[in-house]
């Protein structure tokens, strides 16, 4: 039995057996011509649907698609993402208890969050300050800078 795959845009995007083992030629003109049917019989591994396909050198090529990275954050993301971070710096300052080392050491970090664009090759580069070690935040102020941190 033979496999044909077929290629749309350099991708599989269809897989079928042909229990006649009719020749590609063949079973391609079962298709509308602007279909590409590759036999894949013997490719090892046999293509699925969704991997790219590839011709190099008059051979087909395939392998799982792989996605490009998503683009940087832009400015304006990060500066979003950096207000968000003050909101919730303000908030911790005004529930901390007052413990002025507390306070000093939120105060600090806020003033850190308010230079991220400042920073040396911004937006291209940037860091997001940490909270100040042995502040103690509430579980869901933690997890919404968490949430902050990671979307960006």
């Amino acid at each position: 039995m033979k496999t044909y795959a077929l290629i749309d845009s350099g991708y599989v995007t269809q897989v079928a057996d042909d229990p006649n083992d009719m020749t590609v030629e063949d079973w391609s003109a079962q298709f509308p011509a602007s279909f590409v049917w590759i036999d894949v019989t013997d490719v090892d591994p046999r293509p699925i649907v969704g991997w790219a396909a590839a011709q190099v050198d008059g051979t087909w090529a395939f392998g799982p698609y792989i996605p490009p990275p998503p683009p940087p954050p832009t400015a304006d993301q990060l500066r979003s993402a950096r207000n968000s971070l003050l909101n919730l710096a303000d908030f911790a300052i005004n529930t901390v208890a007052d413990a002025s080392q507390d306070v000093a050491s939120l105060r600090t970090w806020r003033q850190q969050l308010r230079d991220v664009p400042q920073q040396s090759g911004f937006p291209a580069s940037y860091h997001f300050p940490a909270v100040p070690a042995g502040i103690t935040l509430p579980e869901s102020q933690q997890l919404a800078i968490q949430a902050v941190m990671s979307a960006v």
